[in-house]
């Protein structure tokens, strides 16, 4: 028996699924991959001095801690490169004068 959807009458009949319900699906799940991937794409990249990989954070985390050094009198220094595929990145070096830990070093990569 063929139904017709509350939601959008001007919709065909159907057996099982309303054609404008199943574009909506279809756009939700096309927008929440794109975020996921856009999220997956915005992680920021941390290192030591020696360029051992010591994690990850947000970028806003990463801004947050940033802030931080720069209002903690460290030092930063600040590159705007791009990697080989073309992605522009931010690369941003911190130095704590303070600390005798790896020289105080961290280098955060931040997706522009």
């Amino acid at each position: 028996m063929l139904q017709t959807c509350r939601r959008h009458p001007s919709a065909a009949p159907f057996l099982a699924t309303c054609s404008g319900c199943a574009q909506e699906l279809y756009d939700i799940e096309q927008a929440n991959r794109a975020r996921a991937e856009a999220e997956r794409a915005a992680t920021v990249t941390n290192y030591d001095c020696y360029g051992s990989l010591w994690g990850h954070d947000t970028v806003a985390k990463a801004r947050s801690d940033i802030e931080e050094a720069r209002e903690s009198g460290h030092t930063i220094d600040e590159w705007n490169v791009t990697d080989r595929a073309g992605q522009p990145l931010r690369i941003v070096r911190t130095t704590d004068p303070t600390s005798t830990f790896l020289g105080g070093i961290d280098i955060a990569v931040i997706p522009a």
